[in-house]
């Protein structure tokens, strides 16, 4: 009985994120001036964060949340599998207390995840963003915010590459 509730949520989160993208332009949102540290501790606005003329997914997560690891692994290796890490940036906003940040960067590296990592430690962003751990993010080249997700991407996955390799797509016909 559980396995079908879990597939059913899956369903349920997949719908409400093609409906989202289906609904049209989403509001243009950029990065606030909040700070973030880097792996080596050191302050960075989130408002510098840019995917060098790719698209970016920025991805709050948690490593105290188990699904919430899950769903970063998921995304990271369908992104990877489907269109390559080289063609989009994929940026996590871990929000773990500051004592259990040691423990991140290990975790990432043990999971061999590609991925370009801040810390948002007393959750200035994700307040400033209106989101709530886990969360997904798609942001084109320049910028601009082409779809987001609440919650968890699992089984939606097939939907996240495909946003963006239109954004691929639309990058290369110089739109």
């Amino acid at each position: 009985m559980r396995k079908t509730h879990v597939i059913a949520s899956g369903r349920i989160v997949a719908l409400i994120f093609i409906f989202l993208m289906l609904a049209g332009q989403l509001p243009a949102q950029s990065l606030p001036a909040v700070n973030l540290k880097d792996v080596n501790g050191r302050v960075v606005k989130s408002s510098e964060i840019r995917a060098n003329q790719k698209p970016m997914l920025l991805v709050f997560w948690s490593l105290s949340d188990q699904q919430s690891c899950k769903n970063l692994q998921g995304i990271v290796e369908a992104v990877g599998d489907t269109i390559g890490v080289e063609k989009v940036k994929i940026v996590t906003i871990c929000s773990n207390e500051p004592g259990k940040m040691p423990a991140v960067i290990p975790w990432i590296r043990s999971e061999d995840l590609e991925v370009e990592l801040y810390f948002d430690t007393n959750g200035a962003l994700a307040r400033e963003m209106g989101v709530k751990t886990p969360f997904t993010m798609l942001f084109d080249k320049d910028m601009k915010l082409v779809c987001k997700q609440a919650g968890y991407c699992s089984g939606s996955d097939a939907v996240v590459c495909e946003k963006i390799r239109n954004c691929l797509t639309a990058g290369s016909s110089g739109h």
